[in-house]
């Protein structure tokens, strides 16, 4: 969507029709179409430039709200990853190479920024090899998302020697990934850091780039900094079925946040998710509400410790970031996730009740409200709240 571009809006509906003057191509945006699979805290516009184009699937759609991130795909991709989910996971062997696979190019990463913090200068050449091994990684990675690892599971019955592979490696790779892209020694910020050098620009400046904006970046091109400071309140990525990517940012991002706006019944007494995992006995406990945040970890460490052992962990989604606190958990309750997630996974290594896919538990509740949690039926019920 570009100025002057012909837009529909259908208010009624909340649809919006953006008619694109260079080839006449059609796009509508009707929310009912689109599923929330992600969301999280702490992610600049380049990681998640990275994961939109390498990681989703086409027709997904990421809203970035002050640092955060909503990701939407389109039924339509959703159906053809449980597709794949279903074929890939029946052949254990590939399962296992596509995980050894990634896991080296993670490892590739690290080398090769490593390599480049010595170099006196970079090229696009060089942010090219760069960008080669994030969509390799990204793209392997991908592979054991839910919606691909859950279709398998439902369709297998259970789980079959691939998903074992899975389940076993997920984790795994899933901190070294966290590493890789989000500790201030990997190789993600290492890089990162070198082309701000290079270019006179900070760290915190370049990871609101685009993958495109990068390759300038070594000729000493500069994104400015209101454009920076725009893209930090909020921001749109949209992935087109034939694979394009789409950056929006001011009043088109704020048409497209508003589009998929959401409310949720604050006064909800109970919430139905998945049952992961039970011990048979219903839990209860003090809500803590914790989700991970990539840009502020001192600020997620800080409410971990204060956490007392057997509150109860709403969030989101899970990371191994969250492992204190989920090692302190009476129950495990994330907004969204299935069998196979990292919370359900967790869950069952950690023999702690748990619940995924109440879809705005941690939205609507509050630190210290009183629950009680019936893992086996998947529901959770309040008792009492703070406010």
């Amino acid at each position: 969507m570009d100025d002057g571009d012909l837009v529909e809006v259908d208010a009624d509906n909340g649809v919006v029709k953006i008619l694109k003057k260079n080839d006449g191509e059609s796009q509508s945006f009707d929310p009912q179409h689109y599923v929330r699979t992600f969301e999280t805290e702490g992610t600049p516009l380049l990681f998640q430039y990275i994961s939109g184009k390498y990681y989703n699937p086409p027709q997904s759609l990421s809203i970035c709200p002050l640092a955060g991130v909503r990701t939407y795909m389109h039924l339509e991709a959703i159906a053809e990853i449980e597709n794949k989910g279903r074929r890939f996971f029946f052949d254990a062997k590939s399962v296992r190479e596509v995980l050894e696979r990634t896991l080296n190019f993670l490892d590739e990463i690290e080398v090769l920024a490593t390599e480049y913090d010595q170099k006196r200068v970079l090229t696009r050449h060089d942010v090219k090899k760069m960008f080669a091994l994030f969509s390799s990684a990204a793209q392997g990675y991908s592979h054991f998302d839910v919606a691909y690892t859950d279709a398998a599971y439902e369709a297998y019955g259970g789980m079959n020697e691939g998903l074992k592979i899975a389940e076993e490696g997920k984790n795994v790779i899933r901190e070294k990934v966290n590493f890789s892209f989000f500790d201030p020694h990997g190789g993600y910020k290492k890089f990162l850091a070198k082309v701000a050098k290079m270019n006179g620009d900070v760290l915190d400046h370049v990871s609101w780039y685009s993958e495109e904006e990068m390759y300038r970046a070594v000729d000493g091109k500069r994104v400015p900094t209101n454009v920076i400071a725009e893209r930090k309140e909020l921001y749109v990525l949209y992935q087109d079925a034939s694979g394009e990517m789409f950056l929006w940012q001011g009043e088109k991002a704020k048409r497209m946040a508003q589009l998929f706006e959401k409310t949720y019944d604050s006064h909800a007494t109970s919430f139905l998710g998945r049952a992961a995992y039970s011990t048979g006995q219903v839990v209860r406990g003090k809500a803590v509400i914790i989700n991970s945040d990539y840009t502020n970890p001192k600020k997620v460490d800080q409410k971990m410790a204060a956490m007392k052992q057997g509150d109860i962990l709403f969030s989101v989604t899970t990371a191994p970031d969250l492992m204190p606190a989920m090692r302190k958990a009476g129950a495990i309750i994330t907004d969204l996730g299935g069998m196979l997630s990292h919370a359900a996974i967790t869950a069952r290594e950690l023999g702690t009740p748990c619940i995924v896919g109440t879809e705005y538990a941690s939205k609507v509740l509050h630190d210290g409200d009183m629950v009680e949690v019936d893992a086996e039926k998947g529901v959770v019920r309040v008792i009492e709240r703070t406010v």
